[in-house]
């Protein structure tokens, strides 16, 4: 899953890095009145923040047959 966020670094509290914002992170998603849990995970390459998610199988499943992403 991949998706794009412009930050304004000054908004980011405690003087931290975006990728210290997301890395460690957690995220909710609901999807058909059950909600899942996952973990953010960030790098940094150059001025690129890449930040991923770790789904489980069962998120996955559920994202597979409700949507069209890939």
């Amino acid at each position: 899953m991949s998706f794009r966020i412009d930050l304004n670094e000054s908004c980011v509290v405690d003087g931290q890095s975006v990728a210290q914002l997301f890395n460690g992170a957690w995220f909710r998603l609901t999807v058909g009145g059950q909600t899942y849990s996952f973990q953010a995970q960030a790098k940094v390459v150059g001025d690129i923040v890449t930040v991923s998610f770790c789904l489980s199988d069962d998120l996955k499943a559920v994202l597979a047959a409700s949507t069209t992403a890939t």
